[in-house]
């Protein structure tokens, strides 16, 4: 058996030896089904288990285990992908320079049959953490300039995320009080949906295999994730899922300024709405709102 470590990117990948022959499981058997294991049957917590440089232990959900660096002893997750998927995704990952917003991935250790990639451990995810809660605008305003901040960096280096929700943005620390959002710092935990824009595609283009809200086929150009985007912060300040390209009754709580910040990028074509990075550059997302003095202001204008 032998296995490939790869580090810097997809193209520096140098075999070692094979130093794992006495493990009582194979890499090319799947990560979680032992040879002599019979389907169907339960089995108690997995041992630790090394892969190149890691101890891998028992899984978190269905192709995410625990693991940690057997040298240094740091927590770690490690995701199981086919062999034959790991220069796709990792294609994402390199392509992007770091962010303090977007995971990083730590090593990938490749066999016969399957990747391992390694990233650090996060701490829940917002979604889970909001529980539909409505969130003041100033808490909501530092947790989702975290959210366009990743998005941005993404589109600006050619990425199209896909699929956004607050769901897979997770807490980088222990301390994740979303009421003191000052303490809370996010990440976005995957790339692996992303896809790479066409050199020179500046319009919306299709993906199969994937719907929206109306069924039709997925969007992938940028405008999709600042859709996605909106729908976030429409939750994060009244606690649902806004109407369609419209805010719901319970908008009117909201400043002038939010009210038009969610419009633009709810706004029912694409061609429309604002990218992620003017979306940083909203009065709404550098101004602390006043709610009783900016609640009575007319509304700002959206294009039509």
């Amino acid at each position: 058996m032998d296995i490939q470590e790869v580090s810097g990117s997809p193209e520096s990948i140098r075999k070692s030896p094979d130093r794992y022959n006495s493990l009582s499981y194979s890499l090319s058997s799947g990560p979680f089904v032992s040879r002599n294991q019979p389907v169907g049957v339960s089995r108690p917590p997995l041992p630790s288990r090394n892969v190149g440089n890691y101890l891998l232990y028992d899984p978190l959900q269905e192709n995410v285990l625990r693991a940690a660096n057997a040298h240094s002893g740091e927590e770690l997750v490690c995701k199981v992908i086919p062999v034959s998927r790991y220069r796709e995704v990792l294609c994402s990952y390199y392509c992007l320079p770091p962010h303090p917003n977007i995971i990083e991935m730590r090593d990938v250790v490749v066999g016969d049959a399957h990747a391992y990639l390694f990233f650090p451990r996060s701490y829940g995810n917002l979604g889970v953490m909001l529980q539909a809660r409505r969130l003041p605008e100033d808490t909501a305003r530092y947790l989702f300039r975290q959210l366009v901040s990743a998005v941005a960096h993404c589109h600006n280096n050619g990425l199209v995320l896909r699929d956004l929700k607050l769901n897979k943005f997770v807490f980088k620390n222990k301390e994740r009080c979303v009421c003191r959002a000052a303490w809370t710092l996010l990440m976005l935990e995957s790339l692996d949906d992303a896809v790479i824009m066409q050199e020179g595609n500046t319009s919306p283009y299709y993906s199969p295999g994937h719907g929206d809200i109306s069924g039709s086929l997925w969007v992938c150009a940028p405008a999709t994730d600042v859709w996605s985007l909106g729908v976030m912060l429409h939750t994060l300040l009244l606690g649902c899922y806004p109407v369609g390209a419209g805010l719901t009754q319970e908008g009117a709580l909201l400043t002038s300024q939010a009210r038009c910040l969610i419009r633009s990028a709810l706004h029912s074509n694409p061609n429309l709405r604002l990218s992620a990075s003017e979306l940083l550059t909203h009065p709404w997302m550098s101004t602390h709102a006043q709610a009783y003095t900016q609640a009575h202001t007319p509304d700002q204008t959206v294009p039509t």
